[in-house]
Parts: C-alpha cells; structure tokens; sequence
C-alpha cells in the first residue's frame, strides 16, 4: 500500500506530462507543396557586379557537393 503512495505522484507527473507536451508529426506523409513563385530576390543576377566561385561541401551521407557562390567586386 505504501508503495503505492509513492508511485502515485509520479504516475500523475507522467500523464500530465503526455497531455501537456505538443505532440509534433516527425514523418509527413503529405506530398509537399512547392511554392514556385518567385521571390524578390531570386532572378537572374547580372555577372558584372559580382565575382562567381565555385564552393565544394559535404552533404550528410558523404557526397561531395558544389554550389557557385557569388561575391559583390570591389568598387574603388
């Protein structure tokens, strides 16, 4: 019966716990919507302002990508 006594306040805290906490979905099973609609900022650059380089980084399962990172020249 003691034992019992002791045991309640934690079974309290942990149903109050589960009902509290936000339940988030870790998998979507939803297609994702894709905005295509183009931002303020994502159309053509104009190369005589900027310098490319090209930039090489690993991903998560170990592939190597590359991406072209574009710099303001230097105006004197």
């Amino acid at each position: 019966m003691a034992a019992l006594l002791f045991a309640l306040p934690a079974l309290a805290l942990a149903a109050a716990a589960l009902i509290l906490v936000p339940w988030d979905k870790e998998v979507i099973y939803d297609p994702l919507v894709r905005i295509r609609s183009p931002t303020q900022n994502s159309g053509p650059i104009d190369a005589s302002g900027y310098t490319r380089s090209t930039i090489h980084f690993p991903a998560k399962d170990g592939t190597r990508l590359e991406a072209w990172f574009y710099r303001p020249k230097v105006r004197a």
